[in-house]
């Protein structure tokens, strides 16, 4: 009874169901997201890409073969669409939130506009039509986001040996799923169009990217970052000391550092890294010089190890400075953005400076 419910339901909405299937991918992602590093999800999504995988070679073999999958699949093969965007959903919310953590607000939401696009995309009818090379080139691009943010928890550090490791094992399986058809396939000119050219110009984007310096540094991310007045170790707590107004809830430490001759300038930051991650992140601190734009003013290394829930805590000292706009950033070593902070320092007499407080961390 309900099977043939499911099913009429089913055809009713079977125009919007592959839409209605991506969208609660993501929903369920979202709610079942944990650590990067977390075994069981890196296993989970390990599984979904291996679903995706098989019936999408189902897929092409039906299409440019003579393979009939209902033989094997049954009346399960009516659904396989909605289940491979199922896990696409639930695979591109997961890689959507990690970019987010480990990049810039900007780089973050033109990642998510991209992920967007591609779900409207599907939506009209002369995309429908080569529907096949889409969710190749979808599949493409979750295995190679997957292989990206799992090669450097596993190694423990990032950079470009990581990178072009996880590119060229996802390179080589989707070209491994293009030969395992090809043998079975009268004509290859299809198979190229549909399934590798969409595989190759997902790994050479990625590559161009990369190398741009455009792809956030997954695993990476910043849990916390904040200027104060002063920070002081307290056993395994950091007390930070601040002068913010109480009703600025929203802004993290001195947003607004108010300053007095003898003053210096703290930068903290949590960086969550991986159980077992050890590498080496910069503090950079950037000062807007008018028409010049953002100058940098100092770049200072700090080595993090991994596997804190709320991340790796550190602060840089910064002593001589000037009033106006400030920019404070952490990044890898090859210059990837991982967080940054704007504020404006000004200078104020010792009788207009507020009380300080204190926050933990």
């Amino acid at each position: 009874m309900l099977v043939e419910t499911f099913q009429k339901h089913y055809q009713k909405h079977a125009r919007t169901a592959p839409a209605m299937s991506f969208a609660l991918g993501f929903v369920f992602d979202i709610a079942t997201m944990g650590r990067i590093d977390s075994l069981w999800m890196i296993a989970q999504q390990g599984l979904y890409l291996a679903v995706i995988g098989v019936l999408v070679l189902f897929e092409l073999w039906e299409k440019l073969g003579d393979y009939d999958p209902r033989k094997h699949f049954k009346k399960f093969w009516r659904y396989q669409e909605a289940v491979v965007h199922f896990f696409l959903g639930a695979l591109l919310s997961a890689y959507t939130l990690f970019y987010f953590k480990s990049a810039s607000v900007f780089s973050a939401f033109f990642f998510l506009s991209i992920l967007s696009a591609l779900l409207i995309a599907n939506e009209f009818e002369r995309v429908r039509r080569a529907g096949i090379a889409l969710r190749f080139g979808m599949f493409s691009l979750c295995l190679a986001s997957y292989l990206i943010y799992t090669v450097p928890i596993f190694l423990g550090f990032l950079g470009d040996f990581p990178f072009l490791l996880a590119i060229s094992c996802s390179a080589a399986l989707g070209t491994i799923i293009y030969y395992v058809l090809r043998d079975h396939l009268p004509d290859k000119a299809p198979l190229r169009r549909q399934a590798l050219y969409p595989h190759v110009a997902v790994h050479v984007t990625f590559t161009i990217l990369y190398f741009l310096r455009a792809i956030p540094p997954v695993p990476l991310s910043i849990s916390y970052m904040g200027v104060y007045h002063d920070i002081s170790k307290k056993g395994d707590e950091y007390h930070l000391s601040y002068t913010r107004p109480s009703w600025k809830f929203w802004q993290n430490g001195d947003q607004v550092f108010e300053y007095v001759p003898g003053d210096k300038l703290f930068g903290f930051a949590s960086i969550f890294s991986p159980s077992g991650f050890k590498d080496n992140v910069y503090v950079r601190w950037l000062y807007k010089e008018g028409e010049q734009g953002w100058q940098t003013q100092d770049l200072i290394p700090i080595q993090i190890t991994g596997g804190r829930d709320e991340g790796f805590r550190g602060y840089t000292v910064k002593e001589h400075f000037r009033p106006g706009s400030w920019r404070f950033q952490v990044e890898t070593e090859d210059g990837r953005e991982i967080g940054r902070l704007y504020f404006e320092i000004e200078a104020v007499s010792e009788i207009a400076r507020r009380e300080s407080s204190t926050e933990v961390r």
